[in-house]
């Protein structure tokens, strides 16, 4: 007997880095990807942006598939991120809907300038604490100040991923996520942002 979709579901390891970013701009995910590699080869957690799609594969059920193991979502902001249509309407939601539900992470990261207002569907990324203020992307820092930003906020991103002191994940059950090198789980309420807890100085 197969089981159900959600029993499927119900199996899923959150366990996805899930990078998000616009192609007209893929050079901070090429400059951020570096910092997290470590944590990957450790086996603390699965790294995903949509590069790492083989040639003829299905993109949308690879994106799809990813997006339901995501335990850390990474918004790589500009204004071309903004724009997308497919971003808008498919990457976006289901990470929103992932942390609403108290299954995932969600770290916003400038890196450049955006106008992002209401009325607009995205402005609800502006209840979330960012790791740096919208007014202050990193494409405006000298490049010491984006090796030091991208330093840390690599370090967000692996706290947000529950690793503790060893390098090696904290359980994690559903809604729940570990908390730094404490040892401690703390349930993630309905829009929860990494932000609240761990704030990446501004440089």
């Amino acid at each position: 007997m197969l089981p159900s979709d959600g029993a499927v579901m119900a199996d899923l390891q959150r366990d996805h880095v899930f990078i998000s970013y616009s192609h007209q701009n893929p050079t901070w995910r090429d400059r951020l990807l570096p910092f997290l590699k470590p944590w990957e080869r450790a086996g603390g957690f699965v790294v995903w942006a949509d590069t790492y799609i083989e040639k003829g594969a299905l993109w949308r059920r690879d994106i799809q598939r990813a997006l339901d193991r995501t335990r850390v979502g990474v918004l790589l902001i500009s204004q071309d991120f903004l724009a997308s249509e497919f971003i808008v309407e498919t990457e976006l939601p289901a990470v929103l809907a992932a942390v609403d539900q108290g299954l995932a992470r969600l770290i916003c990261v400038p890196v450049s300038s955006a106008y992002l207002r209401q009325p607009l569907p995205q402005a609800r990324l502006l209840d979330f604490e960012w790791v740096r203020p919208l007014e202050s992307p990193l494409d405006l820092l000298s490049e010491p100040e984006q090796q030091q930003a991208l330093t840390r906020i690599a370090e967000v991103i692996v706290t947000a991923a529950g690793l503790n002191g060893d390098g090696r994940p904290d359980g994690l059950t559903e809604g729940r996520t570990g908390v730094g090198d404490t040892g401690r789980s703390e349930r993630l309420e309905p829009g929860d942002a990494l932000g609240q807890t761990y704030e990446v100085p501004e440089q």
